[in-house]
């Protein structure tokens, strides 16, 4: 799992340059945040297998908006991850459908997600499964 992880990591740096320096510990806060999900019957980390191979994962837990909002019950998917190999497989949809019938036995009305701007293939792919966009993030440097 680490080192999907760390793909996954290094695809996000590669589209986001925020995300090119990670905290020189990153590695080890993520291995607590690891053992934290697997622990947590409120969170979910499930993974996809394909010839014994672990191909991808998605981690989600629950989310909660300001209270100044009315509640949707929902949960948040941090992260979604599959191997380049096995893309375009339905690899990332199954992920997607088994955390949402993890979602729902939870009690969840919905799932929110986000996906970087410029990963147009995964905005393809969630758009096909039947998220719709709810809110643009804009970034800018200040130099």
């Amino acid at each position: 799992m680490a080192l999907l992880w760390r793909a996954f990591m290094d695809e996000q740096a590669a589209l986001d340059p925020a995300s090119s320096s990670p905290a020189s510990d990153a590695d080890a806060r993520w291995a607590v945040t690891f053992r934290d999900l697997v622990d947590d019957p409120a969170s979910a980390l499930l993974v996809a297998e394909a010839d014994g191979q672990v191909v991808g994962f998605v981690v989600a837990e629950p989310h909660a908006e300001a209270p100044v909002y009315a509640s949707v019950p929902e949960v948040y998917v941090g992260e979604l991850y599959v191997v380049p190999e096995a893309r375009r497989h339905g690899v990332a949809r199954a992920l997607l459908d088994a955390v949402a019938a993890w979602a729902a036995g939870q009690g969840a009305e919905r799932l929110r997600f986000a996906v970087l701007w410029d990963n147009a293939p995964s905005r393809r792919m969630v758009e096909a499964w039947g998220a719709t966009p709810q809110a643009v993030t804009f970034v800018r440097a200040i130099t």
